[in-house]
């Protein structure tokens, strides 16, 4: 479960809630503060970690976050138990690849389109919208990139592709609701300042999802 708090001990409180209700591990954000300091990041994790001891990956993305954690403090991160790894935006391959190399963190794709580089590269999995809807296609993705089976990847990279693209075409949030009505399962309601597919855009979507049928295991 992804929690996106500024606030440490709030984020503290709604990991407890999550883990109640049988949550395995966390997804953490950055402090979205651009003013907050390097220090100030690794103590908020650190904390996060120390008082509710659930595995977490740390939420790397600073376009969103307005603040990116330094090499110096993933290392640090790195060295916490309970952080699992760092799941990274593809704003900088060549930085990523340095991170990968240097062994100081595990690496998880931000994006599904970017699962394939990043395994091949030395990442260790992924933060996917698409295994929601296909956790066996991306699974075996994710081990094929693992075991270095790089055609293997390839193959599973290419079939699964399109859907990526389609899955992309507006927040995690929208697409999935969009999907599983497309399946007819239920999906609760609608936040009031989301967006709704329609058009060409739900058209394509419809699309992907009906060539990706026979992998469907709702």
């Amino acid at each position: 479960m992804g929690t996106g708090r500024s606030s440490t001990l709030e984020t503290i409180d709604k990991i407890a809630v999550y883990q109640n209700m049988g949550a395995a591990a966390a997804l953490v954000s950055t402090p979205d503060h651009p003013l907050i300091s390097q220090e100030g990041a690794y103590r908020h994790f650190s904390a996060i970690a120390r008082a509710t001891q659930c595995p977490m990956i740390v939420r790397n993305i600073p376009e969103k976050t307005g603040q990116e954690l330094r090499v110096k403090t993933l290392f640090a991160l790195g060295s916490i138990p309970e952080v699992l790894g760092i799941q990274e935006a593809p704003h900088s391959y060549v930085h990523l690849k340095e991170r990968i190399l240097q062994k100081m963190v595990s690496i998880f794709a931000d994006h599904d389109t970017w699962i394939y580089s990043y395994m091949l590269g030395g990442g260790v999995g992924a933060v996917s919208v698409a295994s929601n809807l296909f956790p066996g296609e991306v699974a075996r993705l994710i081990r094929a990139g693992f075991l270095d089976d790089r055609r293997g990847a390839k193959d599973a990279h290419d079939r699964l592709f399109p859907l990526f693209k389609a899955l992309a075409l507006a927040s995690s949030s929208t697409i999935l609701q969009a999907s599983m009505r497309y399946f007819s399962l239920p999906t609760g309601n609608y936040r009031p300042t989301a967006p709704r597919l329609a058009g060409a855009q739900l058209r394509f979507l419809h699309k992907q999802l009906k060539k990706m049928e026979a992998f469907w295991e709702g």
